[in-house]
């Protein structure tokens, strides 16, 4: 389990770095959703695969030896290694990941909280089935579920307003608060 998680989240690394050397900036956003959702998947499923080193295809009979040679040294280096030192520096790593999915999770609840506060102290009102909250702080237009927080009506002419509402209404039914 500790190999999968550490592949998994090795993958999810890279990629997400990849994603803001070279597309974050992108306005194509479906493509910038494919790569995510796509490379979350890849993270899930990719560390399920298993490659198995027997299966190589010896083209010359010089390699082979050294290959073999190879495998012998790794195995005695395996089969003398003390099993406490190993479980320390497992045990080591799953504290670490543990500490890292506890970080990631308060940092989640803190942003919920910031968010049930906006909504509580905000002021609300109805278009169609959006509720649009004014939070009277200065902020980008965001929505979330059928909720569309803004900093006030009074900063936007009627034209502004419905091109927001507009392009935050889409956000919703693409349902990008997911992502």
């Amino acid at each position: 389990m500790l190999y999968y998680l550490l592949n998994a989240t090795a993958i999810w690394l890279i990629c997400l770095i990849a994603f803001d050397a070279f597309l974050r900036r992108e306005s194509y956003h479906s493509y910038n959703r494919f790569y995510l959702l796509g490379t979350f998947t890849l993270g899930l499923l990719m560390p399920l695969y298993e490659w198995r080193g027997d299966s190589i295809v010896y083209t010359t009979g010089i390699s082979r030896p050294v290959v073999e040679r190879a495998a012998t040294v790794k195995s005695n280096i395996v089969s003398t290694t003390d099993s406490s030192t190993t479980m320390d520096w497992q045990q080591w790593l799953i504290l670490l990941y543990i500490a890292g999915v506890t970080v990631s999770l308060f940092l989640l609840a803190k942003e919920i909280a910031i968010l049930v506060r906006m909504y509580r102290r905000g002021d609300k009102s109805k278009d169609g089935v959006w509720s649009i909250i004014e939070t009277g702080k200065a902020h980008s237009p965001f929505s979330a579920f059928r909720m569309i927080f803004i900093s006030s009506k009074k900063d936007y002419s009627e034209d502004q307003l419905k091109m927001i509402l507009h392009h935050e209404e889409q956000h919703g039914h693409a349902m990008h608060f997911i992502d």
